[in-house]
């Protein structure tokens, strides 16, 4: 999902990571 231009997935382990591509 998508907040504030930062771009937020899960992994396979279900954490969230950010990534500001």
């Amino acid at each position: 999902f998508q907040t504030q231009q930062i771009y937020c997935v899960r992994d396979k382990h279900g954490a969230i990571t950010e990534g500001g591509k």
